[in-house]
């Protein structure tokens, strides 16, 4: 098997085990707290994240992501104080919806996203306009002090 075929299949596995673990959250009631415990988590992991990963903008945060798991692929906007981040699919999002699941969107992408952006530039601002949970888009912009982008 080619390496293309394997990270493939890493990245459908990946996007399965996160919707169940959704679907059982969801089940025992619980989604809620994860998610907020978690999104503390992200705001405090955020700066050790980036630095493991290596990433230095807040724009790579969404490019990197889109690359390395492909479940949203985010476009890029650049505005005159940040960007604005638009993904009209997403892998994660379409999985919990067929196995009768919550929002997985604030566990597993926006808040770690979030998390990484103020890692980089605390004084950035992160607004999610929409997702795709509850639209046919998610939106996110990124705005304030200008980072290296």
């Amino acid at each position: 098997m080619d390496l293309q075929n394997k990270n493939q299949i890493l990245q459908m596995t990946y996007v399965n085990v996160l919707a169940d673990t959704i679907y059982y959250f969801s089940k025992e009631g619980i989604l809620d707290k994860v998610v907020e415990e978690k999104k503390k988590k992200s705001l405090e992991t955020g700066k050790v994240m980036v630095e493991k990963l290596n990433i230095t903008n807040s724009e790579s945060v969404f490019t990197f992501l889109s690359e390395v798991f492909n479940c949203a692929v985010w476009d890029i906007d650049k505005t005159d104080v940040g960007f604005i981040a638009v993904a009209k699919g997403c892998r994660l999002c379409a999985q919990v919806k067929k196995t009768g699941g919550e929002s997985p969107c604030n566990l597993y992408c926006l808040n770690p996203m979030e998390g990484m952006v103020k890692g980089i530039n605390s004084s950035l601002e992160f607004k999610v306009h929409e997702t795709l949970w509850d639209r046919n888009q998610c939106k996110v912009e990124i705005s304030g002090m200008t980072d290296p982008m």
